[in-house]
């Protein structure tokens, strides 16, 4: 179980504290309770480099159908050593029923030195009373004005933080 850490704001973009947004479900103690939760923790856990929890909270089906546990700790960890995630925003999520869901969202990287942006509708479906990622459609990557609060958090106008020309 991870350290208890230090209060801080949370590295999903919500405006809560860590310590009370996604530390609980990454730690355990308390499972997403909706899919956009879950993604939400899934993010963190991808910038804080945790691929165990990304493991664990994809949907067994799926992990089996991945080759297992093992070949996947091993790509998500190169893909960590070069990947540095900078920020995220969620567009809308919802449910279809009781067992099913979606978030749709871009979340914003960093890999040798270029920004990048994975815009996904993520699917995923509640077994046994705990939620998982099941899938992905990536979609068109999303316009960011340059007069838009940066995606990074940074409070800076985007044309003055993270703006044009450092694209992937």
């Amino acid at each position: 179980m991870p350290k208890d850490p230090p209060h801080t704001a949370c590295p999903c973009g919500s405006t809560n504290d860590y310590q009370v947004c996604c530390f609980p479900c990454i730690s355990g103690s308390r499972p997403a309770s909706t899919p956009e939760s879950l993604m939400r923790s899934r993010y963190t856990a991808f910038r804080l480099k945790d691929p165990g929890y990304l493991v664990k909270t994809l949907d067994p089906e799926q992990l089996a159908a991945s080759g297992g546990e093992i070949p996947l700790l091993a790509q998500l960890k190169q893909t960590m050593a070069v990947t540095d995630w900078l920020g995220l925003k969620v567009m809308d999520s919802g449910q279809d029923g009781p067992d099913r869901g979606w978030v749709e969202f871009a979340a914003f990287f960093s890999r040798d030195g270029k920004l990048g942006q994975l815009h996904e509708r993520s699917t995923f479906v509640k077994k046994q009373g705990l939620w998982y990622y099941t899938n992905g459609d990536i979609l068109p990557n999303m316009t960011v004005g340059r007069n838009q609060p940066c995606f990074c958090g940074s409070g800076k106008k985007f044309k003055r933080c993270h703006g044009p020309g450092a694209w992937l």
